[in-house]
């Protein structure tokens, strides 16, 4: 689609502007030239000389690492929390991209490293932040509040999960070069879903039948063969559900000092990282006997140099094919591993950063406030206690505490 829905209702504005015009004024001129040419030169020209459809997806990707982020960090941040979190995120995100796909030049065509592991890992590390300095939201109620979700929130789970899987295919395909790479993206991601769905359980629905998508990200374009795919996907909604079922797992988070919502590592976090292991293994074994010509445009660092008589044969055959640095297959799955690595310091460190921020007083949340007052109010309470040998009856009212106290038969 070449137009924006600003532009349409610019022209709708418009329209209606210009007819309103014309007959109210039925002796002038119908059609004013010089407001035509003004809303067309603004609207249109500038319109469409602007805007950049590419950003526009590339700006959405940002924002699934973001929500991601903003999973994991559920009920522990206020509004103002997230919206400076959010902020310093598309920062370290664009640059950790930038990285990744500029100097690296690595393959990520899913984004499961890009997004997906640095969402998850961003936000799991501002949680190990933010989660010592919210010791009002004790274990018990955490847990409880994970393992007794009501009907209306499991129904909407469900439902967000349908769309995510029917629109995940597309997620991964998008940012494809080719044709070809387009449809193998698609294949292989339903192949992948299908197969996760297939290893599920009823209680872990919502996300072990999307593992697939995340573990598939990476090399969702690549040359992984059908049962490549089925594997993945298999593999990973049983290891998903594996992972999440362990007590052991939930032990280690709260030693940590890791809340893990919504199971943001499980889902995004690992599967993300095997995706990354899994595209550099792709990438390794990857051939021009396999790929033909279209292996430079699935790895544009491999595309030979300008100079070289390789690159001759391409500009013969009229391929819409850049000069690269001629890499071989190891030197890119090794640049496949080191995106991987960065994308893992960069979302752990600017995460901790991110939290120790979050933490001043400036951002303080009011609960921590409430939850401070009430405990001087419970301390001077005991302190009448202790002075005039009173007894307790009743306190009520969590946010306000009110102790109601006897004395030889009165109440205070």
């Amino acid at each position: 689609m070449d137009t924006s829905p600003m532009e349409l209702s610019w022209a709708t504005v418009y329209t209606e502007y210009l007819y309103r015009w014309t007959d109210r004024n039925p002796g002038k001129i119908r059609y004013p030239t010089a407001i035509t040419d003004a809303h067309v030169m603004m609207f249109v020209g500038f319109g469409y000389l602007l805007i950049l459809m590419k950003s526009l997806l590339n700006a959405d990707f940002a924002c699934a690492g973001v929500l991601i982020s903003c999973a994991a960090v559920t009920e522990l941040t206020t509004p103002l929390q997230l919206f400076f979190m959010s902020l310093l995120e598309i920062i370290l995100y664009s640059t950790n991209n930038w990285i990744g796909t500029v100097v690296f030049q690595a393959s990520d065509v899913g984004s499961s490293m890009f997004v997906h592991v640095f969402g998850a890992y961003f936000g799991l590390a501002v949680s190990f932040v933010l989660y010592r300095r919210t010791a009002y939201s004790t274990d018990k109620q955490s847990r409880k509040d994970e393992a007794n979700g009501s009907i209306n929130e499991s129904v909407s789970a469900t439902v967000g999960t349908m769309f995510l899987w029917l629109l995940w295919p597309s997620f991964n395909a998008c940012l494809a070069k080719g044709d070809a790479e387009q449809f193998r993206a698609i294949i292989n991601t339903y192949y992948s879903l299908s197969a996760s769905c297939v290893t599920a359980f009823a209680v872990v629905f919502q996300n072990s039948t999307l593992v697939g998508g995340v573990v598939i990200g990476t090399s969702a374009d690549m040359m992984i063969n059908i049962w490549g795919a089925m594997i993945l996907g298999g593999l990973a909604g049983a290891v998903s559900i594996f992972i999440d079922r362990l007590s052991t797992t939930k032990a280690i988070h709260r030693i940590i000092g890791i809340r893990n919502a919504w199971g943001v590592n499980t889902l995004h976090g690992i599967p993300g990282i095997v995706a990354g292991l899994v595209g550099a293994i792709v990438s390794a074994a990857a051939t021009k006997e396999d790929y033909g010509f279209s292996l430079y445009r699935q790895f544009p660092a491999r595309s030979p140099l300008n100079s070289s008589s390789e690159f001759s044969k391409i500009q013969y055959y009229n391929l819409k094919i850049d000069p690269g640095r001629e890499r071989t297959a190891l030197q890119q799955a090794g640049f496949q591993i080191a995106a991987l690595i960065v994308t893992l310091v960069i979302a752990i460190i600017g995460g901790l950063g991110t939290g120790m921020i979050l933490v001043l007083p400036f951002f303080r949340p009011s609960y921590e406030e409430n939850d401070s007052q009430s405990d001087q109010l419970t301390l001077v309470d005991q302190l009448l206690l202790s002075e005039r040998h009173l007894d307790v009856i009743d306190i009520t009212n969590e946010n306000n505490p009110v102790v109601i106290l006897t004395e030889n038969s009165a109440s205070t």
